[in-house]
């Protein structure tokens, strides 16, 4: 058992929600922002983004969204 723990991929954060409906969803993050350039400023920019749908309209926070979105295609967020 001890061993399966070991190789599980290691998270960094996690996002919990629950809707009025009942429906509850947890996301585990697995990218190591402390090894990317982005501040944590961007990290709630982008978060929001994903988890609020908030559509950024700052010309600064639109090219983030658009170098994260390059940058890993696949959302890990």
């Amino acid at each position: 058992m001890f061993s399966k723990i070991i190789s599980k991929k290691l998270w960094y954060s996690f996002t919990m929600s629950l809707e009025h409906s009942g429906k509850f969803n947890m996301h585990f993050d697995y990218t190591n922002w402390f090894d990317t350039e982005y501040s944590f400023s961007n990290q709630m920019i982008i978060w929001k983004h994903k988890y609020l749908g908030e559509v950024p309209i700052d010309e600064n926070a639109k090219a983030l969204i658009n170098k994260y979105d390059n940058e890993f295609p696949n959302n890990p967020i």
